[in-house]
């Protein structure tokens, strides 16, 4: 997955939100916190930029091996279950659903160590293979770049009518005032 992290994680917090039954929880943070969850496994591009000078390949940094996102839920979801602190549960349990969406989705096109520490064997379901000098337009002009394409489609058009559906409740709420 190239550009649509976001758009997926935004689309996984609208799904969540219409099936919840928690209306203490702010949408607005809650969707935050999706958000952030969606691109959590990509900070490794800071490294990756910034200090390692392109040395190993980005999905080998611990944010994109999937183990290490069990053994960080599984520590905090522990911590909030003993201090019965049901709200940080729900919203770690939330990322984590997040950055498991994240690496999945990165599955699709881009190699995974799903089986680690067993193995360091990358698992992707379709390969992209170099065929431009730019790593980015392989991606781009890979026949799964179309799947991103319709992620972002279909996150536009929630976005576009929960906002027409929030303009019109906001509209009926000032005409009843």
């Amino acid at each position: 997955m190239f550009v649509a992290h976001l758009p997926a994680g935004y689309l996984l917090s609208k799904y969540f939100e219409s099936k919840s039954k928690r209306k203490k929880i702010s949408w607005r943070l809650f969707l935050t916190f999706g958000l952030i969850g969606s691109i959590l496994p990509d900070l490794d591009l800071l490294y990756f930029y910034l200090i390692d000078g392109h040395q190993h390949q980005h999905h080998s940094y611990w944010t994109h091996i999937p183990i290490y996102w069990v053994f960080l839920y599984t520590f905090f979801a522990s911590v909030f279950i003993l201090k019965k602190n049901k709200h940080m549960l729900f919203i770690t349990t939330f990322i984590f659903i997040d950055v498991m969406l994240h690496i999945i989705l990165d599955t699709v096109a881009g190699g995974i160590m799903w089986s680690y520490p067993i193995n360091t064997q990358y698992f992707s379901f379709f390969s992209v293979l170099p065929q431009y000098n730019w790593w980015v337009l392989n991606f781009i002009f890979h026949w799964t770049f179309l799947f991103e394409v319709v992620i972002i489609i279909f996150a536009f058009i929630i976005f576009k009518a929960s906002e027409i559906k929030t303009s019109n409740t906001l509209n009926t709420l000032n005409s009843e005032a």
